[in-house]
């Protein structure tokens, strides 16, 4: 995993406002979650993954969910692992662009 900076300086400060409880709590429901990815060629229905092209971490997960997924949209935006934060308007122009797409191609 590449050592991004800024995101672990983001990630550090928000840490600082957090209880001790709280991040157990989170660290524990992460580690609780099932593990879903053998399900992922069940899905019917198109789907749209988003990843930051800088977030090493995701994006081979993100090619995999490509991959099983049988009508799987991938988009690589600018920024992180948060392309949320990095990309406001390009996460949302991605999410209506693919709104669209599936709306049009359901009144076919």
């Amino acid at each position: 995993i590449a050592w991004d900076a800024t995101f672990a300086a983001r990630y550090w400060e928000a840490l600082q406002h957090q209880s001790p409880a709280a991040l157990v709590a989170a660290i524990d429901a992460i580690l609780a979650m099932p593990k879903l990815t053998g399900r992922l060629a069940t899905i019917a229905m198109p789907t749209l993954v988003m990843v930051g092209d800088e977030d090493t971490a995701f994006i081979r997960l993100a090619h995999m969910y490509q991959d099983v997924i049988e009508d799987c949209t991938l988009i690589e935006l600018a920024g992180g692992h948060d392309i949320v934060s990095d990309a406001p308007t390009a996460v949302s122009e991605s999410i209506a662009g693919f709104a669209e797409r599936v709306a049009r191609e359901e009144l076919r």
